[in-house]
């Protein structure tokens, strides 16, 4: 129990943003962005859950695996931005690069671990679950895995990433 709750206790330092700045003093220091780290990261999120997934369905299945865990993927991802663009401006949608641009948080934190797991748990749990002997350890997995690579996105985020407000 107190193994879980110190990695309970890392993940959400993890996660959770330090500070708060008000959306219009924000400016980004680095040049990256965190939309230019999305394409390496997603790359690396659809490796992890496929081969945490396929070795939990008994090595079968690949391909259907990868096209589960790719559709969650895209959906989880998109949500976060489309969500933000319109909580900012419901009546005049802007572009993704004038919202990328202009944010002043990160993508990734503790709400977007709970989006992500509200949309890519479903989709892959209802699509691959009849593949599966143990659908609560395949359950896990798919909890699991998707926890870990929301981790290392954040991570990567708050290193390549970074400004003031």
């Amino acid at each position: 129990m107190k193994r879980r709750m110190t990695a309970l206790a890392v993940l959400m330092i993890c996660l959770l943003p330090i500070t708060a700045s008000a959306n219009s003093s924000w400016r980004w220091l680095s040049e990256t962005r965190p939309y230019d780290v999305l394409p390496f990261v997603a790359v690396i999120t659809i490796a992890i859950e496929t081969a945490a997934m396929w070795y939990v369905l008994g090595k079968q299945h690949l391909v259907r695996i990868a096209v589960a865990v790719v559709i969650a993927n895209l959906l989880s991802f998109a949500a976060p931005y489309l969500w933000m663009n319109f909580e900012m401006h419901v009546e005049a949608l802007k572009s993704f690069s004038w919202l990328m641009e202009n944010g002043h948080y990160y993508t990734v934190g503790c709400v977007y671990l709970c989006m992500t797991l509200m949309i890519e748990v479903p989709v892959v749990f209802l699509t691959l679950r009849k593949h599966t002997g143990n659908k609560w350890r395949f359950l896990l997995t798919v909890v699991g895995s998707n926890a870990l690579t929301t981790l290392i996105t954040a991570a990567a985020e708050r290193i390549f990433c970074y400004g003031h407000g």
